[in-house]
C-alpha cells in the first residue's frame, strides 16, 4: 500500500465528505496549486510503488539474475 492509499484513506475516513469541502473552499488559491502539485507527486510515487512491487523484485529481476551470474561465472572460467 502506497502513502498516498494511507493518506488518502485516512482523510477520507476521518473527516465527512461536507467538511472536506468546507476546508478545500476556505483555503487561498496559491494553497490550492501547492495541494494539487503535493497530490500528483504522491500519485506519482504511488504508480511507482504499484509497478516495482514485491512480485516485480521476486519474479521478473530473479531471471535476469540468474542469467548475468550464468554470464559472469563463464567469463571467470574462460579468463582465469
Amino acid at each position: 500500500m502506497s502513502l498516498y492509499s494511507i493518506i488518502k484513506g485516512t482523510y477520507k475516513t476521518v473527516l465527512p465528505a461536507s467538511v472536506r469541502n468546507i476546508i478545500y473552499r476556505s483555503i487561498p488559491r496559491p494553497l490550492k496549486v501547492a495541494r494539487a502539485c503535493v497530490i500528483r507527486k504522491l500519485q506519482e510515487l504511488a504508480e511507482y510503488d504499484r509497478m516495482y512491487d514485491d512480485e516485480y523484485y521476486n519474479y521478473a529481476l530473479e531471471a535476469s539474475y540468474e542469467k548475468a551470474c550464468e554470464v559472469l561465472a563463464d567469463t571467470r572460467l574462460s579468463h582465469p
